[in-house]
């Protein structure tokens, strides 16, 4: 499959572009022809949603297509790329707002009912709504540590992207809790008061799927008034919500239940009707938007040849997730690319929350003594304001020696914190000192030698899983952790030694950064999605009825991992188990098992639950003559799973994104 990115100009002002061409804003103007109307019905649209652990980001482009000329505006408004309707928060252009929520909650409600309310409204209007909504923005947190402003937020609750999306990495938690046969659809999180002493409620806790999909309508509303603005500069017809193809951006290495639940969860959020979404996988964004800044928009030879094997590497803050394609088409001239997978998508819960994690336990520790908790159980609005200069360090870290600091004196509204104690205790702890931390007033010092340490938390796992993978030509950086220039270094020394090259997925610096890459990616994806040639990420099967033994399912494969997803012949028939039965289950699992050692039963701890169905049997037939057959096939980016009646060919079909 091939996917054209991208124009090409001849003398004139006039322009001959292939289909499929996205271009960005900055790039020349076309001069197009006046006797050409162009209209929202001859446009394209495109919206989406970088939905991150702890920090998010929209976009939009516009295709405009004017009959024998076809011009695209791939128009990103910095101001509007972020995900947030708090107008104080400060964020460079290049950058993505925090994944966070914080909801006002009157005493005669609970934050159940208030969340059912917002996504029961067919829109909302985020400016009007700030009284009661804050999201994108780390503001009420840190407002109510201000004594005097605490009385304004006591009925204010809030989430993070950790509460929730490090949730549906079923593949972590398998591996690392045990957990099977997780159902996603029945998951709760708990907000947490933004000041914990005097919220008034008790019932924290909602449906994950709630609570996600509340955060994916307020980032829809964000990308539709980014697209009325431009638009109405262009002086173009805004399309409909629905007229616009959406996509929202996932891990590689989610599960299909995952990517299932988040296809539903933006049904919940009215986001678009279900055949106007897309699910981009967040590596495949970035390797589009790769492509387009340094295959297409370099001068002389280009670094790429077919064949060439590269994997794209999206560090962000929960995960580093790892794709690796063939370059099976590139042809620069005409601005076309297409890849074929070489291996499954891979990775682990290496972000840059794994750095964060290391240097509150080395440092914090001995600062709090007995007041210590793990970073994920301390009070996010004190943790926020301790590590808001560690995280400017963090982000600058180059490798050179350099000398930071954090003020501890923030510590002092923790009740019962003595900061003279916990000087005490950091010039005695050894392992302060093995990491070059001093203590200086009411500040902890230190350098490069902690940061270095810290990093590895991060790096260490991912340099040992960038060995196992075959032998690559180049790789991509993406994601915010991928842009820091200590990372870069680190990886290219990791990889020197097997001639793999290093290329960042955007210019840093510029409006196209490694932190937006995937969300502009994700645009390009959606206007041709099987640029990917895609095989199959696990083994996919069904559960079936075993009669030796009716309370263990019998697990039966349809399409085994690593297979070419193209159509596949219905299999069957299956037949109903009773007579009386008026429909069938059909539960669909998943495993990374392949071969003689599939496992025989569903509830084995190498097979996963992904979904299932229920389809209706005529029975009006002879019990016998009952039954359905059912085939696993491909359509773009998405699994389609079919099953058909025998008798009377009604057909039901789930779909999902897949590799």
């Amino acid at each position: 499959p091939t996917m054209t990115l991208r124009r090409k100009l001849i003398p004139g002002g006039r322009c001959v572009l292939p289909m499929g061409v996205l271009m960005p804003c900055g790039d020349q103007t076309v001069t197009v022809p006046t006797d050409v109307d162009a209209t929202a019905s001859q446009n394209s649209f495109f919206c989406s949603i970088d939905f991150g652990t702890t920090r998010s980001a929209v976009s939009t482009m516009v295709y405009m297509d004017t009959g024998d000329f076809q011009m695209d505006n791939t128009h990103c408004i910095p101001e509007h790329h972020h995900a947030t309707n708090d107008p104080s928060t400060i964020v460079l252009p290049q950058e993505k707002t925090p994944t966070i929520m914080c909801l006002k909650v009157p005493s005669e409600k609970t934050v159940a009912s208030v969340i059912h309310d917002l996504l029961s409204l067919p829109s909302l209007d985020l400016r009007t709504i700030r009284d009661s909504v804050v999201f994108g923005s780390f503001g009420p947190l840190k407002q109510a540590l201000n004594v005097l402003a605490t009385s304004e937020w006591k009925d204010w609750v809030f989430i993070e992207g950790t509460d929730c999306k490090m949730r549906l990495d079923l593949k972590s938690r398998q591996e690392k809790q045990g957990e099977r046969n997780i159902q996603l659809k029945d998951e709760m999180v708990r907000f947490r008061p933004v000041v914990e002493a005097d919220f008034h409620g008790s019932n924290l806790e909602v449906k994950l799927q709630d609570a996600v999909a509340l955060f994916i309508k307020l980032c829809g509303e964000v990308a539709m008034m980014q697209m009325e603005k431009y638009c109405t500069n262009e002086e173009i017809p805004c399309p409909d919500r629905n007229a616009i193809k959406w996509a929202i951006t996932v891990p590689a290495i989610w599960r299909d239940q995952a990517r299932i639940f988040m296809r539903e969860t933006a049904d919940l959020a009215q986001l678009t009707v279900q055949e106007q979404l897309g699910i981009c996988l967040e590596p495949e964004g970035a390797a589009l938007e790769s492509f387009f800044v340094h295959g297409f928009e370099i001068e002389g030879d280009c670094p790429f040849k077919k064949d060439n094997i590269f994997a794209v590497l999206d560090l962000g803050g929960g995960t580093v997730d790892i794709t690796v394609n063939k370059l099976e088409t590139f042809l620069k001239r005409t601005w076309t690319v297409g890849f074929e997978e070489a291996q499954p998508p891979s990775g682990g819960p290496w972000g840059g929350n794994a750095i964060d994690r290391c240097f509150w336990s080395v440092v914090m520790k001995p600062v709090l003594g007995d007041k210590y908790k793990p970073y994920d159980e301390f009070q996010p609005s004190i943790r926020y304001s301790v590590l808001e200069d560690f995280q400017l360090f963090k982000a600058g870290f180059t490798g050179d020696e350099f000398s930071g600091s954090i003020d501890l004196y923030k510590l002092k509204c923790i009740p019962g914190f003595d900061l003279r104690e916990a000087q005490r205790r950091c010039i005695r702890d050894s392992q302060l000192k093995q990491h070059g931390c001093k203590f200086r007033g009411h500040r902890i010092t230190f350098g490069a030698v902690l940061l270095k340490h810290c990093f590895a938390a991060s790096l260490a796992p991912t340099v040992k899983h960038l060995d196992s993978l075959p032998q690559l030509d180049f790789v991509f950086l993406a994601g915010g952790l991928g842009s820091n220039v200590y990372v870069g270094k680190a990886l290219r020394e990791a990889l020197k030694a097997k001639g793999t090259v290093i290329h960042l997925a955007a210019d840093v610096g510029t409006e196209s950064s490694l932190s937006m890459a995937i969300a502009r990616g994700a645009c390009r994806y959606l206007k041709t999605p099987d640029v990917f040639g895609r095989r199959a990420r696990a083994t996919y099967g069904i559960a079936l009825h075993n009669r030796g033994d009716p309370s263990r399912s019998l697990f039966g494969p349809q399409v085994e991992k690593g297979a070419i997803l193209a159509s596949s012949p219905m299999l069957g028939p299956y037949s109903p188990v009773k007579a009386s039965q008026k429909d069938i289950s059909i539960r669909y699992y998943e495993t990374d098992v392949v071969g003689d050692g599939v496992p025989k039963y569903v509830d084995d701890p190498k097979i996963t639950y992904i979904a299932k169905c229920l389809v209706p049997i005529d029975t009006s037939v002879p019990f016998e003559q009952r039954g359905v057959m059912i085939s696993v096939s491909q359509d773009g980016p998405e699994i389609i799973a079919t099953v058909k009646d025998i008798v009377s060919s009604k057909e039901k079909v789930m779909r999902w994104a897949t590799r």
